[in-house]
């Protein structure tokens, strides 16, 4: 086509004049930049990637990278790496000198009891008071069956956010891991939010209060989008200083409530915390700072901790 054979014209009049110096000064180091065998290779991978099929190359790779640096690999608790922080919250448990005392774990957005049934095995050698709080009746059922007979379970009927009050709950079907307070837009994947029911909502404070808990070990949030909304409802425990790791999810729900990893920086860092990105492998990398390009909508799990507390 005519647009394509001058698209491609230009491309190659571009890639001429391309120099190293063009890229980002993080993407290349200057010393490095200065050799001309450096300067043909950019200028060659630009030339060969500069058409469709280049381009979806590109786009894999770079998926696939992305996916060993734990962006986009969150999607099953079981393989997800998120083992690791059951060692992390242990570990800070003996450091406090509470290795005899219950682990204290809040799940929001338990679902069917993935992520219980993954904490239960991790942390079978060790007494655990596990919160789980579920807002989807038919979801509830279903985790009431996992956690049936165990007197360490406290099962919830509601979702944790921002303020107490009643919501309505947008799902696809029955049980749906989509299942969100905001009803998000996924017809780009097949699927329609095109169910609902109404469910009460707490906050962790007033449900520490009622329940005199004065220490949260882990608080894992998966509630589609509305993460922060259950960080800032547990404000003072924050400002008390009495939660020891989060865990939470980053992805595309937070498209449709507009909330950023930006927001999740200021966060954690208005209450003396870091976060660190969880690999398939369990490594826990760091994010020294916030950066524009942290803002990648697949799933993703990581970690809030104390200064002190890292590894």
């Amino acid at each position: 086509m005519g647009w394509q054979r001058t698209s491609t014209r230009a491309a190659s009049e571009a890639i001429t004049a391309l120099e190293v110096r063009d890229l980002p000064a993080r993407t290349i180091k200057p010393r490095l930049a200065q050799y001309p065998v450096v300067q043909t290779l950019f200028r060659w991978l630009s030339w060969l990637t500069a058409n469709p099929a280049g381009q979806r190359l590109l786009e894999n790779a770079v998926i696939a990278g992305q996916f060993m640096q734990g962006i986009g690999s969150a999607a099953n608790a079981e393989n997800s790496g998120e083992r690791v922080i059951f060692d992390w919250i242990a570990s800070g448990s003996v450091h406090a000198g509470r290795e005899d005392a219950p682990l204290c774990i809040f799940d929001a957005g338990a679902n069917r009891g993935q992520f219980l049934n993954l904490a239960l095995g991790c942390l079978r050698n060790r007494k655990v008071s596990v919160h789980c709080f579920e807002p989807s009746l038919s979801a509830f059922e279903l985790l009431s069956e996992a956690a049936q007979h165990r007197s360490d379970v406290f099962l919830n009927n509601c979702a944790l956010g921002k303020v107490a009050g009643r919501r309505p709950l947008f799902y696809d079907s029955k049980a749906s891991v989509y299942a969100s307070l905001t009803k998000g837009n996924l017809t780009h994947r097949g699927i329609e939010m095109n169910q609902c029911e109404m469910v009460d909502v707490q906050t962790v404070d007033q449900y520490c209060l009622s329940r005199g808990i004065r220490q949260i070990d882990l608080l894992k949030i998966d509630v589609e989008g509305h993460e922060l909304d259950v960080l800032e409802g547990a404000s003072e425990m924050f400002r008390q200083s009495t939660v020891g790791f989060v865990t939470f999810e980053f992805g595309s729900a937070s498209v449709d409530t507009r909330v950023f990893m930006k927001d999740y920086f200021a966060f954690f860092q208005a209450h003396g915390m870091r976060i660190a990105r969880i690999t398939p492998s369990g490594y826990c990398h760091e994010l020294a700072g916030y950066k524009e390009s942290l803002e990648q909508f697949r799933v993703t799990n990581l970690i809030g901790y104390k200064v002190d507390r890292g590894t």
